[in-house]
């Protein structure tokens, strides 16, 4: 038989053992049933591990109810999150008084007052809206790790032997002893992950929460970029990305990370169209289309804090052209932008000074924003 068809016969037969090894019925009941010690903390350090103990695959109904609660606040402000939040946190220090009153042993008593307790402080916290973002004073058994998720700890129970030491003295011997510590050591598990939960939740989501803001914000930036400020030629772009690119610390939220778009550009052997108005032309002749490009100017405006653009201000040496009888077809002067779209600027042709209306009428399509704006940030 060729050795690659005997793995994969060998590999077949491995499945259904590799696929329960992560179940959670057969995890417990390794932890409730097995005689030697050492197989029971495996089978609640493995349940607790793979979410089994008050974690998302628990069917115990405390842990379905902590999901069904928090989860009907996943659209809902900060806010009320951290007031489901509060309320869950109230009601696991209550249960866990209760369960500690019937523990087995004087230290697991300890263990569930330490749950109250601490579940009662966040509760109290959350309720207001404080909020976890600061580590409150170390609390009995828990360490807490708020950067950069938030993942609290009981540092009495370790990961790699949950549960041995109240298990030790009871587990000598298989019994209803050794039982009763077990279900203590498994409904006290339940309620640290519970509480885990509980704080992970009200933790992440306001981080979650700005990082979603800061995205819609630098979105609405670069499209209004892109579409609103003064429109740029390819060279223009180029030479604007080259100098962002240059200062790109200035723009980001972290190195690598997220960056928002600059507040100014500068205008480059920038083409466009004016009707210009000239005093000294007949009736009906001092208006006429004209020609303009700008030589070198500069536009700058500040960010609303939705992201918005807000009101312009810029100014260019310009040159116009345009074919009037007896005049110069050249006028040199000076051009300013008001509010990104209106232009009005003054030149001299000759002797004479022509006023000019201009448009920007070289405006990007939104569709078009995405890739310019990789191409502009160098992505």
């Amino acid at each position: 038989m060729p050795s690659c068809v005997r793995s994969l016969l060998l590999l077949s037969l491995l499945m259904p053992s590799l696929a329960g090894a992560f179940d959670c019925d057969e995890l417990l009941a390794t932890a409730r049933g097995a005689e030697q010690l050492q197989a029971r903390t495996h089978g609640l350090e493995r349940a607790y591990v793979n979410d089994c103990l008050g974690g998302d695959k628990d069917t115990w109904p405390p842990a379905r109810m902590l999901a069904f609660e928090l989860n009907l606040n996943q659209f809902a402000t900060v806010a009320g999150l951290r007031s489901a939040a509060s309320q869950v946190a109230e009601r696991i220090a209550g249960d866990a008084r209760n369960a500690g009153g019937n523990a087995a042993t004087a230290q697991l008593r300890g263990w569930f007052e330490a749950v109250s307790k601490n579940a009662d402080r966040v509760g109290a916290r959350l309720a207001g809206q404080q909020g976890l973002n600061r580590p409150p004073a170390r609390m009995d058994h828990w360490q807490v790790a708020f950067d950069p998720t938030g993942r609290w700890m009981l540092p009495v129970i370790d990961d790699d032997d949950i549960g041995a030491e109240a298990l030790r003295p009871a587990c000598r011997a298989p019994g209803p002893q050794c039982d009763a510590v077990t279900e203590d050591v498994i409904l006290l598990l339940r309620q640290v992950k519970l509480m885990e939960r509980v704080v992970n939740l009200s933790v992440e989501r306001p981080a979650t929460e700005n990082l979603h803001q800061r995205l819609r914000v630098h979105h609405r930036q670069w499209t209004a970029y892109l579409t609103e400020a003064r429109s740029q030629m390819p060279w223009e772009l180029a030479f604007n990305a080259w100098r962002y690119r240059a200062a790109r610390d200035h723009y980001c939220d972290t190195p690598g990370g997220m960056c928002g778009a600059p507040e100014s550009q500068w205008i480059l052997l920038h083409p466009g169209v004016a009707l210009e108005y000239l005093q000294g032309q007949e009736s009906g002749e001092r208006v006429e289309p004209a020609l303009t490009l700008e030589l070198v100017g500069y536009n700058r405006w500040s960010w609303r804090n939705d992201g918005s653009i807000g009101r312009g201000l810029g100014a260019s040496l310009v040159t116009t052209a345009s074919d009037r009888s007896g005049k110069s077809v050249l006028g040199y002067g000076v051009m300013f932008h008001l509010n990104h779209r209106i232009s009005v600027g003054v030149t001299q042709r000759g002797d004479e000074t022509a006023f000019f209306v201009g448009y920007d009428l070289w405006r990007t399509a939104p569709g078009r924003v995405d890739p310019l704006r990789d191409r502009f940030r160098g992505q």
